[in-house]
């Protein structure tokens, strides 16, 4: 396996972790009083877009060059760590 194999295989497995996570946080949108749930479903909307962020960059990075997937992975790293801390932001607000 390439390194670009080993860092797509890793990459989706953690964007498949974050996308859980995402879903967990919907069943708790869903759970909330009104006024909480307003509130969960727009923070959702920003965990999924950052998301597909890193799911376009996902696919970026399986279709570019030999020579390009370097600079694609620094921007899909970039996008998963922006995620994450959209994430523990919006966990801060409901702890």
């Amino acid at each position: 396996m390439t390194k670009r194999e080993e860092y797509t295989a890793k990459l989706k497995k953690e964007l498949d972790k974050w996308s859980a996570r995402i879903d967990q946080w919907d069943s708790k949108a869903k759970n909330a009083n009104a006024a909480m749930h307003s509130h969960y479903q727009d923070e959702k909307v920003s965990l999924r877009q950052h998301a597909d962020k890193v799911k376009e960059l996902l696919a970026a990075l399986e279709s570019s060059s030999a020579d390009a997937w370097e600079g694609v992975q620094k921007k899909a790293d970039e996008a998963l760590e922006s995620l994450k801390k959209v994430f523990e932001k919006a966990d801060k607000h409901h702890d």
